[in-house]
C-alpha cells in the first residue's frame, strides 16, 4: 500500500521551491523507501509504503542560508525533532497497488 503524507517542518524556515523528490531517511543516517516532495511554503509531501501516525516527528536535513531560507537535501523521520512543530499532520491511502 502507498501512503501519502503532509509534513511541515514549523515556522523558522522556508524551504526553497524545488522539482523532482529528496530522499526520505530515518534519523538523518539510513535511507528509507520513499520519496519527498515540496507540497506548499511549510509543507512537505511524503511518498511511502511505510506506515506513520499522524504527529510522527520529522527533521529537516540541509543547510540555511540567505537568513530564514533553507535548502532541503532530506527529510528525516525522528523522535528527536530539532525543530518544534516539525511533524507529519495528515496521512491518506494513494492507492491499493
Amino acid at each position: 500500500m502507498l501512503y501519502e503524507y503532509v509534513a511541515t517542518y514549523g515556522d523558522k524556515y522556508r524551504i526553497d521551491s524545488f522539482t523532482g523528490h529528496r530522499e526520505l531517511r530515518k534519523d538523518h543516517l539510513e535511507l528509507l523507501s520513499g520519496k519527498v516532495y515540496y507540497n506548499s511554503e511549510n509543507t512537505l509531501r511524503i511518498e511511502t509504503t511505510l506506515l506513520y501516525e499522524v504527529g510522527q516527528f520529522v527533521s529537516i536535513g540541509g543547510y540555511p542560508y540567505g537568513g530564514r531560507k533553507f535548502r532541503l537535501l532530506e527529510l528525516s523521520i525522528t523522535d528527536n525533532p530539532v525543530l518544534d512543530k516539525a511533524k507529519i499532520i495528515s496521512r491518506k491511502v494513494k492507492n491499493d497497488n
